[in-house]
């Protein structure tokens, strides 16, 4: 058989003496500051997880562009390396001939206002007139 408690307010009295000593006051004084203490270093630990992710958003999208570009390097390498991209480069800029062509240009213009074709001509003709002048 159970014992039955003399009174219920005596019982109350007799575990707040036990429960609020110096030692369980200290316990709990400590529990919280702890508790407190976490809470703050999740807080910490929150804003740092949000500066990485920021960063990482920075950093994938600097890693997009930039494979971007790798591309588009790659293909102007493969276009300037091929030989037609070669040969036109040589022939514009170069303005090299294969062994079967022939160069046509168009006269330039001397100070008189004259072009080189006229300018031939005319000395054919002080040519010739020398020539009948010798005769």
């Amino acid at each position: 058989m159970k014992k039955k408690r003399k009174n219920s307010k005596q019982f109350n009295k007799k575990f707040k003496k036990q429960f609020f000593t110096a030692r369980s006051a200290m316990i709990i004084a400590l529990t919280t500051v702890i508790v407190a203490f976490l809470g703050l270093g999740g807080l910490h630990q929150m804003r740092q997880v949000g500066r990485y992710q920021d960063s990482i958003e920075e950093l994938s999208s600097e890693v997009s562009s930039l494979k971007e570009t790798n591309k588009a390097l790659e293909e102007e390498k493969a276009r300037t390396s091929s030989d037609e991209f070669k040969e036109h480069v040589a022939r514009e800029k170069l303005g090299l001939v294969e062994k079967d062509e022939y160069v046509v240009r168009e006269a330039e213009e001397d100070k008189t206002g004259q072009d080189d074709s006229k300018k031939g001509n005319a000395e054919e003709e002080d040519d010739t007139s020398e020539e009948k002048e010798e005769e």
